[in-house]
């Protein structure tokens, strides 16, 4: 099988970074900021499978958005968007990149007619920080919902906390990404034995043409 690319994407200080090396190492890191894009590499056995991880940790600018790149968008086969349940304004701008990804899914997708694994992505809301209940300012039924509007799972996690709740989730995404593969897999083989089913119809399986008897 494949590998698995993942993007981890979020505003600063969501503790995205602390999620992502909570999930490697089981090790907590607190807080921690970097301006440049972070690329972790892991192995995993899904269904049995050994399989190579690439999880990219995007950076983030001046103002706290994600800085997200349509490079990065189509690299991707697998998104944990992940914001602060104690800072309303990390939720809110969520659904801007949730539309940078949507948008330029649907248009690689249109681009290459449909043929191409670009509308077959997987993806996860998590709220982070879930210990700090006493700073919530964005309800659990806030993240549940904008996760139903997007048909995707959606849990509040605490990477200070729980090493489990972390793993459960990230591994939940990477079992959606590789069952998605599985079925592209299948699909692109059903094809080709059509295709070349198809060939050999053409080669031998023409209408064959009777030659009527001449009568003497």
């Amino acid at each position: 099988m494949g590998d698995i690319n993942l993007v981890v994407v979020g505003s600063e200080s969501v503790g995205k970074s602390a999620l992502t090396v909570r999930f490697l190492t089981r090790r907590y890191i607190g807080e921690y900021q970097s301006d440049t894009d972070i690329v972790y590499r892991h192995q995993a056995m899904i269904d049995g499978e050994q399989t190579n991880i690439e999880i990219l940790d995007v950076s983030t600018g001046k103002g706290g958005d994600s800085l997200l790149t349509d490079k990065q968008i189509r690299w991707a086969d697998g998104f944990v968007i992940v914001y602060s349940i104690c800072d309303r304004g990390s939720f809110n701008r969520l659904r801007d990149v949730i539309r940078d990804i949507r948008d330029i899914r649907a248009s690689e997708n249109n681009h290459h007619h449909g043929h191409h694994h670009y509308n077959h992505y997987s993806m996860v809301i998590i709220g982070n920080k879930s210990d700090l209940e006493h700073r919530r300012t964005v309800s659990t039924e806030e993240g549940k919902a904008l996760a139903a509007t997007l048909e995707c799972p959606f849990a509040e996690v605490s990477a200070a906390d729980s090493y489990h709740d972390v793993a459960k989730t990230v591994q939940g995404l990477l079992r959606s990404v590789h069952d998605t593969q599985v079925m592209l897999k299948k699909r692109r083989n059903s094809q080709k034995f059509v295709n070349v089913a198809k060939a050999l119809t053409g080669m031998f399986g023409g209408k064959k043409t009777t030659r009527k008897r001449r009568s003497l």
